[in-house]
């Protein structure tokens, strides 16, 4: 494993050494403490230092011959203004034109750049700037529906813009005062970029700010963090007690300490930490034969990137439970970002009380061209003993549009020699998507990598192969129609084949928002190895599918499966959405049918309410193997007052008999230092576990310092 190390760390740094052009690929917005000249030069040397905020800008996919322009945005604040940089690239700057220079008159005809906010917590209602390379202003305020439109609305801020024989450039100020933000606080606003090309771009097809922005499309703004100044080292302490049914009463205190190096890197230490306040899992339907991932909802966790879930990923943190402590690294240097993690779990009292250290790294590297490398490794230790993997990812960019993939990775512990790797070409446009990956996956790879990694299924050769269509409206009710078809197949190691499966959908989509689609899927499995119960394959931390014996068993049958859906819903962005779907079909040799239902609705800047429902119906229910099930869960975030905060969280599933109830109240009693925390809870919270009916309170108290 040492030598294998070795090679990865040696084939990293030569292709370091290759490709020496560095970028900061970032779209995050960087903090200043001396005011920036808006004059159009751009000449400031700490522009030259921020991240490309492509992020934020609008595509525009119905554009003519977009290779044409380009657009690269940069982010800066300080205490008092909002600052953009836009530099509009074009290989015909001859065509560029302005000609308005009056402030508040419509500029959509000139070559043109534009910013959306939100206007704070009003959800329904935002501002809007724009110039041109003349520096006009064009400023107003608008509704989501924008049926109301204010251009009298003036705000405080500056542009000016300038020619340049790679096109044009434009500088931008906006006063966070005239957006109702005050000075050093933290403010998380939504923001969207556009630019107009008027030759390239339809103009006036519907809407007051169109072609900039599309009013469908003004809820689904992106949140931009600006924080005040980062403190240096930050400490939260807690104390916490509670009393559980049947069991004595318990008391604990942990810490949390986290040392920012600078805007860019930080470490953070926890000691005990609690996860009593962690939201349980969302009990979720499996239809297929494999393990589901399910999503970190640990605060701790969630800040460690690993989550890439291909057909095989090195970490993932569900497979740690409760514990003791940990720290973790991470932060970027230039074209470089890293991150690691280290913990040690609670005593396992199912194991001689042994405890387990799991350890993780991530370094990745970009280059010019958006190609990157990145090398992750993570293991885990128990009873002297290792399991885990490393490996590298690189993904290299013929163009922006195409690019060769892939991943190489050894794994260790109970079997030697472990192998698995994947390589393909992806193409991807604003209206078309194609891969085709090969994937190999050793033996006994998962066996290894699934004490700290993510394996749904090993044994496997496995040729994948997608397309996506996207079929664009210029007017009219459709916005647009989105096709997919995929195509699987997969073999053993020895050759003999598994199994394969294709996917056909449709997809309609209205200028209202609307959507409707069908979705058709077509499998064979030969022979396969089904781990039961298949409905929720659900299991104790730490526990995985090869040795997990009270939840997993196997069961050989060929099975062509079938299944085809219906949906219809709409998405507003900011919290309101709403999605039906209705499948049946035909799987592992039983008829089913299922419906499921996810409404979300913000009913006011402070409150939240989210809803979801599933059925799942078979003819027949045989035992342990296939259950019908209904999952029912409500979920409310309501921020009453500024110092008060409320969360409540219930759900069902009755394959399993599990009750899940939550409710937090959060009252911080000397802001933004000291809060106190009640809880009442009722069951596991761990996804597919239902073996904890009992009722728990408990008080926490917290401290900033």
């Amino acid at each position: 494993m040492r030598r294998i190390t070795a090679i990865i760390f040696c084939v990293f740094l030569s292709y370091s050494l290759i490709f020496s052009q560095t970028s900061n690929k970032e779209t995050t917005a960087i903090k200043i403490g001396t005011p920036i000249n808006i004059d159009g030069l751009l000449d400031e040397p700490v522009w030259n230092n921020v991240p490309n905020a492509i992020d934020f800008l609008q595509i525009h996919s119905d554009r003519d011959n977009p290779e044409v322009v380009s657009t690269t945005v940069k982010i800066l604040y300080d205490n008092k203004f909002l600052y953009l940089s836009f530099y509009c690239y074009d290989s015909e700057p001859e065509k560029i034109f302005a000609d308005i220079r009056e402030r508040d008159k419509d500029i959509r005809l000139d070559d043109s750049v534009y910013v959306l906010i939100s206007a704070g917590f009003d959800l329904n209602n935002f501002y809007y700037f724009g110039t041109n390379m003349l520096g006009a202003q064009f400023d107003g305020k608008i509704s989501r529906d924008a049926l109301t439109v204010v251009p009298q609305w003036n705000g405080k801020w500056e542009a000016v813009g300038r020619r340049g024989d790679f096109g044009w450039c434009a500088e931008i100020a906006i006063d966070l005062s005239c957006l109702g933000y005050r000075p050093d606080e933290n403010i998380s606003l939504g923001l969207s970029l556009s630019r107009v090309v008027p030759r390239l771009d339809s103009i006036f097809q519907k809407g007051p700010l169109d072609p900039a922005f599309k009013v469908e499309e003004m809820g689904n703004l992106q949140m931009l963090e600006l924080k005040r100044s980062i403190k240096k080292t930050e400490l939260v302490t807690h104390l916490i007690a509670t009393k559980e049914t049947g069991e004595k009463f318990m008391q604990g205190a942990g810490l949390d300490f986290s040392y920012s190096f600078n805007q860019m890197a930080s470490a953070r230490t926890v000691i005990n930490p609690e996860y009593v306040t962690v939201e349980p899992d969302n009990e979720m339907v499996n239809l297929s034969a494999y393990e589901l991932y399910i999503p970190e909802k640990r605060n701790f966790f969630k800040e460690i990137p690993g989550g890439n879930q291909q057909k095989f990923g090195l970490f993932y943190s569900k497979r740690i439970g409760d514990i003791e402590g940990g720290v973790s690294l991470q932060g970027k240097s230039g074209s470089f970002e890293y991150s690691g993690m280290s913990v040690i779990s609670d005593k396992d009292e199912s194991n001689d009380g042994s405890r387990a250290n799991y350890s993780t790294f991530n370094l990745k590297k970009e280059f010019s061209n958006s190609s990157f490398l990145s090398l992750t490794a993570s293991n885990k230790r128990e009873g002297g003993k290792n399991y885990g993997a490393a490996g590298i990812d690189a993904g290299i960019f013929f163009s922006n549009k195409f690019k060769l993939s892939g991943r190489f990775a050894a794994s260790y512990g109970d079997y030697k020699d472990n192998f698995a790797f994947s390589v393909g070409p992806v193409y991807d446009s604003d209206t078309f998507h194609a891969h085709l990956n090969y994937i190999q996956i050793g033996e006994h790879f998962g066996e290894n990598v699934n004490h700290i990694g993510f394996i749904p299924d090993d044994n496997r050769k496995e040729i994948d192969s997608a397309l996506v269509k996207k079929f664009v409206f210029q007017g009219g009710s459709f916005d647009y129609i989105r096709y997919k078809s995929n195509y699987d197949i997969f073999w053993g190691m020895d050759d003999a084949l598994r199994g394969w499966k294709i996917d056909q959908s449709l997809y309609l989509n209205f200028r209202s928002g609307w959507e409707i689609g069908i979705e058709h899927t077509q499998e064979f499995r030969l022979n396969e190895d089904i781990r039961g119960p298949v409905l929720t394959c659900g299991w104790e931390p730490g526990d995985y599918p090869t040795t997990s014996v009270n939840h997993w068993w196997r069961y050989f049958e060929d099975f062509k499966n079938h299944r085809t859906k219906l949906s219809s819903g709409m998405d507003k962005g900011n919290g309101n959405l709403f999605k039906l779907t209705f499948s049946t079909g035909e799987n592992f040799g039983l008829t089913f049918w299922m419906m499921e239902m996810i409404k979300s609705n913000r009913i006011n800047q402070g409150l939240i309410i989210e809803f979801y429902f599933c059925s799942l119906k078979y003819d027949s229910n045989p035992d342990l193997m296939f259950r019908s099930t209904s999952i029912a869960m409500i979920k409310t975030d309501y921020l009453m007052a500024k110092n008060l905060h409320l969360k409540g969280f219930v759900q069902i599933n009755t394959a399993i008999k599990k009750t899940n109830v939550q409710f937090l109240c959060n009252y911080t009693i000397l802001p933004p230092f000291a809060s106190v925390q009640f809880g009442y809870q009722i069951g596991d919270p761990w996804f597919g576990v239902a073996v904890n009916k009992n009722h728990q309170v408990f008080l926490k108290l917290s401290g900033s310092f």
